[in-house]
């Protein structure tokens, strides 16, 4: 007498009897999870493989690595441009002091250098650059050029030539240059240029060089005239 059963698992509807029936059943099921165990493991992480398309993988792979070299070439393109203007830069930087007193100790018989104001000029730029001029930038938009040699009469030719070059002068890369001018005339004209209403007591001074090309470069300093002029003539 044969005992049958009706088993119905995930859509499975099998009729068995006993006995041979049981392996059977044992045998298929087994099966049966093998193959769901695999894609319940695919599953897991959002992949069926009914659902897998590998050519719109490698689609969306070829389109990434393209945007990746279209940035690469921009890139490249960029740092090409400025590598070709960057070595035609010109770029000074200046430096101001208003007390510089000069001493010579090989000889006590030279006359004392009277007090200076100086300016140092360092060349940062990529090219070479010829100073035509220095000064004072007024408030009028005008500007005062000094000539410092008019003032060292006085004084050797060697240092007279050293305190004050002849302009243009030139200046290479990475090279600087201390500029000299009398303190007491820096300070009369600082007074006669207040007394001409072309510069305020209170505004901060403003210092210019000027190049061959027309180029000019400014430095305001952290003083006012007025902090300036209050200081005694020697």
């Amino acid at each position: 007498m044969y005992r049958k059963r009706d088993i119905n698992r995930e859509g499975l509807n099998w009729k068995l009897s006993a006995g041979r029936g049981d392996a059977i059943i044992k045998n298929r099921w087994s099966l049966y999870q093998g193959k769901m165990g695999r894609g319940n493991v695919l599953s897991a992480f959002g992949i069926y493989e009914e659902s897998i398309d590998w050519s719109l993988f490698w689609s969306a792979f070829g389109a990434i690595g393209g945007i990746i070299g279209s940035a690469a070439t921009t890139i490249a393109i960029i740092v090409a441009l400025w590598q070709t203007r960057y070595p035609y830069k010109k770029k000074l930087a200046l430096s101001f002091s208003d007390s510089i007193r000069v001493v010579n100790l090989k000889s006590s018989s030279l006359p004392a250098v009277p007090l200076q104001v100086a300016l140092k000029i360092s060349n940062c730029g990529n090219r070479d650059v010829y100073i035509q001029q220095w000064g004072i930038a007024l408030d009028n938009e005008e500007n005062i050029m000094f000539v410092p040699h008019l003032y060292a009469d006085q004084l050797p030719q060697g240092m007279r030539e050293y305190l004050y070059p002849e302009f243009p002068y030139y200046l290479p890369v990475e090279k600087t240059v201390l500029l000299y001018f009398d303190r007491n005339a820096f300070i009369d004209v600082l007074l006669h240029c207040q007394k001409e209403k072309s510069v305020c007591e209170n505004t901060k001074i403003k210092i210019y060089v000027s190049d061959s090309t027309g180029q000019v470069y400014y430095k305001k300093l952290s003083k006012t005239v007025k902090e300036i002029c209050s200081s005694s003539h020697e």
